[in-house]
């Protein structure tokens, strides 16, 4: 778990980059109050709209520790003496966990526009209460597929509710469909923390053989990511 974000300064009065703070849209905060005070790297802001609050849920409650951990793994490429192979694995690893739950997400929505098309219904649309386009600070590749991977199931979710509205889906099917789709993407962050776990033992290993400042700097930062 990490600790709560703290204020930042106000980014009117600065020149320093702030970004939208996932737990608070109100707040802005430097990319060092988000991802933590040893972060390296670059950041880019990008928008993605959600409508339904299981996926705003996940947003707020994973987004930042999933980005934090995905950016370690990429990180670990910069350190001396790193076993490449091995890195090389466990991002390869990554990359299918996230094509899996993409395709079992692309299956759910195919049935239920299926559904929805044969029962001459194309054309009718869904509205939430309170959608909200996120402006998501972006630190790793994987953290962008993270998102684009809830935009689908929230694309999904819709498609599920409009089919239960219209009578095409009963409740029964329904929730036990959406438990699927949440066990799938909460699957992500688990197959990640389990990798970095993995990753840290071998970069505790280089560790304890280097010397070299620079060296020590870059797993410093690696550790404490999350």
């Amino acid at each position: 778990m990490t600790e709560p974000l703290a204020p930042s300064i106000d980014p009117r009065n600065t020149d320093i980059a702030t970004f939208e703070n996932p737990l608070n849209l109100d707040q802005h905060l430097t990319v060092l109050d988000l991802f933590g005070p040893r972060f390296q790297g670059g950041v880019i802001e990008l928008s993605y709209r959600l409508q339904t609050s299981r996926m705003k849920q996940f947003y707020r409650r994973d987004f930042i520790h999933v980005s934090r951990m995905m950016y370690a793994v990429d990180l670990y490429r910069r350190i001396f003496g790193v076993d490449v192979a091995k890195l090389d694995a466990a991002e390869v690893g990554i990359a299918r966990k996230l094509d899996a739950v993409r395709q079992l997400l692309e299956r759910g929505a195919k049935e239920a526009q299926a559904a929805i098309r044969a029962n001459g219904h194309e054309s009718t649309t869904i509205a939430y209460g309170r959608p909200i386009t996120y402006r998501a600070p972006i630190i790793s590749p994987y953290a962008r597929e993270f998102m684009e991977i809830l935009v689908q199931a929230d694309d999904v979710y819709a498609k599920q509710d409009s089919c239960h509205l219209l009578g095409l889906m009963d409740s029964k099917d329904k929730f036990r469909s959406e438990a699927n789709f949440r066990k799938a993407i909460r699957s992500i962050s688990g197959f990640v923390r389990a990798t970095r776990i993995d990753l840290l033992k071998h970069i505790r290993s280089i560790r304890s053989q280097s010397t070299d400042t620079e060296t020590e700097e870059l797993i410093q930062a690696a550790m404490q990511t999350e």
